[in-house]
């Protein structure tokens, strides 16, 4: 299944914090579910938006990644291993895709976010939405906090 006309896709996959372990602690099992969920769902929203924005030769995808992309520590072992990977994944759709006129950015936020906590949703949207409009394809880390 392909979509029509999508000018921005936003990917910003909420992981599952049931899986969520000390490394020693997680399976191969909740690596790979998690693995689904950040890449697998990626690529599943990739296929079926971009070859649209390539045909047109212009769109945004916008992804965020928690802070185990940027900060990958052993307590949080399955959030670090997707994150990393999704990362990676982002990387080479942004080489990729930035010639045939789409751009790919990341936004890493550490912290959650959620009325009253670390980043408040509105200021991440105005954020994501500043970063279509400026073409920004660069990965971004979001850590203030002053809810933005």
């Amino acid at each position: 299944m392909r979509l029509g006309r999508v000018d921005v896709l936003c990917i910003s996959p909420l992981p599952n914090i049931e899986l969520i372990h000390p490394v020693l602690e997680t399976s191969a099992e909740e690596l790979a579910a998690s693995l689904a969920l950040s890449v697998g769902g990626t690529a599943t929203a990739i296929e079926m938006v971009v070859p649209d924005m390539i045909a047109r030769g212009s769109g945004t995808v916008l992804v965020t990644t928690g802070s185990g992309a940027q900060r990958p520590t052993p307590d949080r072992a399955a959030s670090a291993v997707a994150t990393s990977a999704q990362t990676a994944y982002v990387d080479v759709l942004r080489d990729a895709l930035a010639p045939r006129g789409v751009q790919v950015s990341q936004l890493v936020i550490v912290g959650p976010v959620g009325p009253g906590l670390k980043h408040e949703p509105d200021a991440v949207a105005d954020k994501l939405w500043q970063r279509h409009e400026s073409g920004t394809a660069a990965l971004e880390v979001l850590d203030s906090t002053d809810g933005a």
